[in-house]
């Protein structure tokens, strides 16, 4: 259904599967999925969020012992809420603030570890970002977060926050090359440490509804770096 800033979808379906020679039972999955769209300040503030769930399989051979559950199989649900903040202070300065939160949870009634508790997997990537389109020259300050959850240990926890400058020029209208710095500071398994960052990045706009954006930058564990067609 869909309102005035508000878009809501759902999904239900069926997966089917079934072996060559019979050699395990066919059977049927359902899976489902909701998702919203809403902007409660036009032009400001966003929110994004959906849930999903499926049955999946442990071990795709393991035994499917018929009209009673099964320790090799699971439920799979996912949900995801991204709040975000996109204004245009003027046709060529842009300011955004998101903050991508979501959950895998595996639940299962004869789990093989851990028998009815659900094993989470929480994410948090952050993002606050000024930018000055290059006409010709341009500039950027990022804030950047990344943290992961692993179940309620914390051998599997890590965490990232860098900072960023850079500056673009556009040598056409389409085409922009730049230079990026920063530091970053990451923490994981007992290790906490601070590193620089230098970077090179593009942008390119081959025609009014397509852009490609890429950046490689130097991180203590090597290169790393994005690419993004849209």
């Amino acid at each position: 259904s869909r309102g005035a800033g508000l878009a809501v979808n759902g999904t239900i379906g069926l997966d089917a599967y079934d072996y060559a020679r019979d050699t395990r039972a066919a059977g049927v999955r359902p899976r489902g999925s909701l998702t919203l769209t809403s902007t409660p300040i036009e032009h400001w503030l966003h929110i994004d969020a959906s849930a999903a769930a499926d049955r999946q399989t442990q071990d795709p051979f393991g035994a499917r012992p018929a009209g009673a559950a099964s320790p090799n199989e699971f439920t799979q649900m996912r949900y995801h809420l991204t709040p975000y903040i996109q204004h245009a202070f003027t046709p060529d300065l842009n300011f955004l603030a998101r903050d991508d939160y979501s959950i895998s949870r595996q639940v299962s009634q004869l789990a093989v570890v851990d028998p009815n508790q659900p094993r989470d997997t929480r994410a948090n990537d952050i993002v606050v970002r000024l930018e000055q389109r290059p006409i010709p020259f341009g500039w950027g300050l990022e804030a950047t977060q990344q943290r992961s959850r692993l179940g309620d240990s914390d051998a599997g926890n890590f965490d990232q926050t860098a900072y960023r400058a850079y500056a673009l020029y556009a040598l056409t209208p389409q085409l922009s090359l730049g230079a990026s710095v920063g530091t970053e500071r990451s923490e994981f398994q007992m290790t906490d440490r601070r590193d620089s960052i230098r970077g090179v990045r593009m942008e390119w706009h081959p025609s009014e509804r397509s852009t490609v954006l890429g950046n490689l930058e130097s991180h203590f564990y090597g290169l790393g770096g994005t690419f993004k067609l849209s």
